[in-house]
């Protein structure tokens, strides 16, 4: 955004998916909005293409989301190395830790300064983004559990953003792929809208 290299699209993470399926279309792809898949096919052992009821997508190269993998019983392609926690807090103040002006910010806080064996991240975006209204800010806080206590390991990100109006938390695993399916799974940053690609 501006002369920052933080990028965020207008209107949210919508526009991700927006732009491939524009792209999508001009190189003659094919892009299926809200579609579940039946089975991952293979051939020779070598994943080859997806089936969506009748129709069959073919692919030289599967990304997906590992509950595509999981939900067509290949349990055996993935390997579950943990858990992430998400935080999504509705604050009316911007971060004070951060320059008076910024609209958005992102603060990654290292592990030995937090005591961690992982970073800790921060994310915040506003209505210069067109996802909040006037003066209210979205904080999103992501990091991978590594206690039995998930939601206290966030207590000095929270403590940096300032007082919350409402936070949404959710714990997610997180997978590994076993095969030369390319497991999507977002470890890091807010929840995304998942997406099979076959390429």
């Amino acid at each position: 955004y501006g002369d920052s290299p933080f990028i965020y699209p207008l209107y949210g993470l919508g526009g991700i998916p927006e732009g491939f399926s524009r792209l999508c279309a001009i190189y003659g792809g094919t892009f299926i909005l809200n579609q579940d898949i039946d089975e991952v096919l293979f051939e020779n052992g070598q994943v080859c293409g997806v089936r969506s009821g009748d129709q069959v997508a073919k692919c030289k190269t599967l990304i997906c989301s590992p509950s595509y993998v999981l939900n067509t019983g290949h349990t055996n392609k993935v390997k579950q190395i943990g858990q992430a926690i998400r935080c999504i807090c509705i604050v009316d103040h911007k971060i004070s830790a951060v320059h008076k002006e910024a609209e958005s910010v992102q603060i990654i806080l290292p592990q030995r300064q937090t005591g961690r064996k992982s970073d800790i991240y921060i994310m915040m975006v506003s209505q210069i983004h067109q996802v909040t209204k006037q003066g209210f800010y979205l904080a999103i806080i992501s990091a991978t559990v590594e206690t039995d206590n998930p939601e206290k390991e966030l207590d000095f990100a929270l403590s940096i953003i300032g007082p919350v109006k409402e936070k949404f938390i959710k714990i997610s695993p997180m997978y590994k792929s076993l095969s030369l399916i390319h497991i999507s799974e977002p470890t890091r940053q807010a929840e995304i809208s998942y997406a099979v690609f076959c390429l």
